[in-house]
């Protein structure tokens, strides 16, 4: 009997361009372009000099100028991608973070068809792993995992790994995972996605290593003492399922504020409140007109700010999950610079909050709302209940405990919150799995939704008070497809003529190394 990894290599190794439904192509193009504009917005940072100390030597073009062996190549834009929180995500979680750089670095002679469809291969292998591990006390130690998984995918294809050896290369991709835990990302200082770029580096080598015959344990995903276990307490097997028939490409979203998804839809309810007083009142709301900023966010949001208020910020980054913080630069600079943070970040002092973002910070407070953290468990259950056969009451008490256990709060990121599932009558949730499938093909993904939202109400010095409701972020799915792509686009570049550049590498092909030195703006 095949593992789950000779499953999946088979599927992928069999993947072809006439495969890819026209949906998740145009998809697969997007990323690239929006991967592109995060690494290029954040490669201010100061340690972006350290790791792309290119020269004329290597296989792989660099943002940062000259060029540098793949592995090199592909940390780089792995850590630049995933610093600013600007990278794409779906259900499987940072996907694209881990195939996008592996298939720059691999470009070699390929066409830019060759390396959308090992980009689809290396989320979707990938992206299965993440969707397995949506119910772990810390989603962010399965990044390392789910990012190393994308790029030994993507780049075996790319080496031209026949499956059996490209299985090895996912296994060997997965014995040691780079593992980042909450402390780290809510440290501010970068580490984080250091992490992310390393696991992307060892996948690309992993490749390299399964090509010149080194093996790895087929079994990793299979086992009951394997990887999936020492991740989650309760690891939805059925996340396997549906290659090819299910695509978790569809659920790609973009985040379009350098802040955690969580916390996306209150920050863009700040910043719509922040233009009807321009509106208004002819002029910018200053920071000493607020006198308090009332935010109420679902589960994930409430449980990150809860995290994050116990953990020290050690740098400007800290503002990617700390929302009064975010809320604070908005205010007074009157948008969220994902550019000045890297230049803060890169600055010695760390960036630390001026007198000015303090001031509007601590007049933010966050609660709990019930509403959205029922909202976004029914419609998680509703929409991806064949993802979830399997649980029953032991087994969320389970997790439950594991996540009381992992420190105040609940997730980075899940969209379900194990720890308030327990108070929603879970009996009746379960019911509501008893007779679905178990097929990932089942799901209704062209569905699915991130309800992420938030209620925002600033109360300011006058008396007046604005409100504003998001049920879900610009960016994610449910919001018009084609404002996605134009901020995007604008993204990429600033100018109208780069606007228009950026929407031709949207539609390419041809040579992809000349795709990929036109995307990371060396052409």
């Amino acid at each position: 009997m095949s593992t789950t990894l000779q499953r999946m290599a088979d599927w992928a190794a069999d993947l072809g361009p006439g495969d890819l439904p026209p949906r998740v192509r145009e998809r697969i193009l997007l990323q690239p372009l929006g991967l592109a504009g995060a690494v290029r917005t954040a490669a201010g940072w100061q340690g972006a000099a350290a790791l792309g100390a290119g020269g004329r030597r290597g296989e792989a073009a660099l943002v940062t100028g000259g060029r540098a062996p793949r592995r090199e190549a592909a940390r780089l834009h792995a850590t630049l991608g995933a610093l600013l929180e600007l990278d794409d995500r779906g259900l499987g979680g940072h996907t694209g973070v881990g195939a996008v750089p592996a298939a720059w670095a691999c470009a070699g002679a390929h066409e830019v068809d060759r390396l959308v469809v090992a980009t689809a291969a290396g989320g979707e292998v990938a992206g299965r792993l993440g969707a397995a591990l949506l119910l772990s006390a810390d989603p962010a130690r399965g990044r390392g995992a789910v990012t190393a998984l994308a790029a030994a995918t993507t780049a075996g294809l790319l080496a031209g790994l026949d499956a059996p050896t490209l299985a090895h290369a996912m296994a060997l991709a997965l014995v040691a995972p780079r593992r980042s835990g909450w402390r780290e990302v809510l440290g501010g200082d970068g580490t984080a996605a250091l992490a992310t770029g390393q696991a992307c580096a060892d996948g690309v080598e992993a490749a390299g290593l399964a090509a010149a015959g080194l093996r790895g344990p087929l079994d990793l995903l299979d086992r009951g003492d394997g990887l999936l276990s020492s991740l989650s307490p309760a690891p939805l097997r059925t996340a396997f399922t549906g290659l090819g028939r299910a695509w978790l490409t569809r659920s790609l979203s973009w985040s379009i504020h350098p802040v955690a998804p969580p916390l996306q839809g209150a920050v863009q309810a700040v910043e719509e409140i922040l233009a009807r007083h321009v509106k208004a009142a002819e002029k910018r709301l200053r920071w000493d007109q607020v006198e308090r900023i009332e935010v109420g966010l679902g589960a994930p949001g409430f449980a990150l700010h809860g995290r994050a208020a116990g953990v020290a910020a050690l740098g400007a980054l800290g503002a990617l999950h700390r929302l009064p913080e975010a809320i604070g630069r908005l205010v007074v600079g009157a948008e969220l610079d994902p550019r000045a943070l890297a230049r803060d970040a890169a600055a010695e002092d760390g960036g630390p909050m001026s007198n000015e973002v303090a001031h509007v910070a601590r007049r933010v407070e966050v609660h709990h709302a019930w509403p959205r953290t029922r909202d976004l468990v029914d419609h998680s259950v509703d929409v991806l209940g064949p993802l979830l056969v399997g649980l029953d009451l032991p087994t969320l008490r389970r997790a439950a405990a594991a996540w009381t256990s992992a420190g105040p709060g609940a997730t980075l990121s899940s969209p379900v919150a194990v720890s308030w599932l327990l108070r929603l009558r879970p009996d009746q949730l379960l019911e509501r799995l008893r007779y679905q499938s178990g097929d990932l093909a089942d799901c209704r993904l062209d569905e699915l939704q991130e309800r992420l939202g938030a209620d925002v109400v600033l109360h300011t010095t006058r008396g007046g008070s604005w409100r504003e409701r998001r049920d879900g972020a610009v960016g994610s799915p449910g919001w018009p497809w084609q404002d996605t792509v134009e901020r995007l686009l604008r993204r990429w570049g600033a100018g109208p003529e780069d606007a228009e550049r950026a929407r031709a590498l949207t539609q390419a092909s041809g040579p992809a190394a000349a795709w990929v030195e036109a995307l990371l703006g060396r052409d």
